[in-house]
């Protein structure tokens, strides 16, 4: 299982009784270090006038891969399309109040709970990370400056209560560099996860990830991101399939997070590491 983001999926239990009673800052030079990233993306004003985004990859370890597409448009509507390489195809949608799921090697259609496929999509969209890494992170401090592939970095700590990563940021251009999502006592370290190149300047409006490796116990998988584009994702990407009865109309709490607003992606229909 890959997890770009961080933690596993029972952080999210300890994230819900933390956030009562924990208070989270921004240390303001952390918070610049952050702004500067953003900015270097693209900035704030860029980022909010996305409505959607459509990306491919491949995930690649050793001679064995995957490739997907994600499209995604607010609010909670997504669709996650993989090849997965002997296996088959597999694909995970919502409507935005509605989840599916299909399977292979037959393909068959399956309800899905919202919010297992809200982290489903977090598994999946690691440029959504990227973007908002200031918004998902409400506790973030300022760390030594750490070497990155011999180049020093700014370090940046970040945690939302229960996940934690420690970022590192290019002094020059002020894109991040790579980062370490973090786990507990036991297993100190899940992955180290380094960008290796991002999307030429000018090329679009907001700069995007484009090859990237995660190394983590057993294994070194690389991603590289053929495309991202955005609003250019239409409704009707998201009209349930046939044979896939629509929920009643959720209650406010029920409704998935969309990929702006949380960390963690850990879950049984993450990308598949052979």
């Amino acid at each position: 299982m890959l997890m770009f983001a961080a933690g596993e999926s029972s952080a999210w239990a300890a994230q819900e009784q933390s956030s009562a009673t924990e208070t989270l800052t921004v240390q303001p030079e952390a918070g610049r270090v952050l702004q500067r990233a953003l900015k270097a993306m693209g900035g704030a004003e860029a980022r909010a006038r996305i409505d959607s985004t459509r990306a491919t990859a491949k995930i690649s370890v050793g001679q064995t891969s995957s490739s997907y597409e994600i499209l995604t448009r607010r609010p909670g509507a997504f669709l996650v399309r993989q090849k997965i390489q002997g296996l088959g195809d597999m694909q995970i949608g919502c409507d935005g109040t509605t989840a599916w799921r299909s399977d292979p090697p037959d393909g068959r259609l399956t309800p899905m709970p919202l919010k297992q496929a809200a982290e489903s999509l977090q598994s999946f969209d690691f440029q959504a990370l990227l973007r908002d890494m200031d918004r998902r992170f409400p506790g973030a401090t300022l760390g030594e400056p750490k070497e990155i592939e011999e180049r020093l970095c700014d370090h940046v700590e970040l945690t939302d209560g229960s996940n934690r990563i420690s970022a590192y940021f290019d002094p020059d251009t002020g894109l991040l560099r790579a980062f370490d999502v973090k786990g507990q006592d036991s297993r100190p370290m899940l992955r180290r996860v380094t960008i290796e190149s991002w999307s030429d300047p000018g090329t679009s409006e907001f700069r995007w990830a484009r090859s990237l490796r995660i190394k983590q116990p057993g294994a070194t998988l690389k991603a590289e991101y053929r495309s991202v584009t955005f609003n250019d994702v239409a409704e009707s990407n998201f009209e349930l399939p046939i044979g896939i009865t629509p929920n009643p109309e959720p209650s406010p709490e029920s409704v998935p997070a969309s990929s702006e607003a949380n960390t963690d992606g850990a879950s049984d229909a993450e990308p598949a590491q052979p």
